[in-house]
């Protein structure tokens, strides 16, 4: 059977768990992504801001 396929997104995720389990911290799947979408967010409304300035 053929090794699975790591794409540049699975070791960057990889490499997220490791440090975030340095930490002390192991987050789950969900609780990540809902943190990456408020970041983004984040960004997007200060972006906006700056332009309306």
């Amino acid at each position: 059977m053929a090794e699975p396929t790591v794409t540049p997104s699975d070791e960057k995720a990889r490499i997220v768990r490791e440090r975030l389990t340095l930490y002390g911290l192991n987050p789950s799947v969900e609780l990540v992504q809902q943190l990456m979408a408020e970041a983004e967010a984040d960004i997007q409304r200060a972006r906006t801001h700056e332009l309306n300035m």
